[in-house]
């Protein structure tokens, strides 16, 4: 099962990087941690095990694309805190949906490959492939429609 991290890692990469507002893994936890109220760059760095001037290069990357800004902190002058833009907000919500799709579509293949014997897991290892394949689909559906899946 271990092999199977870094292509699952590398498909969500990859839905990640797809769409209008192209994000990084890093790039789509940071916009999720900050709606879910942590807004400091500190506490973004705690949770990410990350040093604060790695993380503070990170969330400047986002600035810079608009899709975060950032606000003083009248408890603390010394600090800001962020927030999303309606940018980012959507870029979010465009990524989690992507991300939903990719989710369902690995639970169904994990439903077919399920009791796992070496022979299941080769299935299983299958059905991944599968669900890359159909994420490519969707991909190519959509720019075809000229729209982001």
């Amino acid at each position: 099962m271990l092999e199977l991290a870094p292509p699952l890692r590398r498909l969500i990469s990859e839905v990640l990087e797809d769409g209008d507002q192209k994000l990084s893994y890093r790039q789509y936890r940071i916009l999720l941690r900050i709606t879910e109220g942590h807004t400091s760059l500190t506490r973004l760095a705690e949770l990410a095990i990350t040093s604060l001037p790695s993380m503070s290069g990170s969330v400047e990357g986002l600035v810079q694309r608009g899709l975060i800004q950032r606000f003083a902190n009248k408890a603390d002058r010394r600090s800001a805190r962020l927030a999303l833009t309606k940018k980012g907000e959507t870029a979010l919500r465009a990524a989690s949906k992507r991300l939903g799709r990719l989710t369902s579509a690995l639970a169904r293949a994990i439903a077919r490959a399920s009791d796992m014997t070496a022979a299941d897991i080769e299935k299983f290892e299958h059905a991944v492939a599968g669900v890359l394949e159909e994420v490519r689909r969707w991909r190519r559906e959509s720019e075809k429609a000229g729209r982001a899946w």
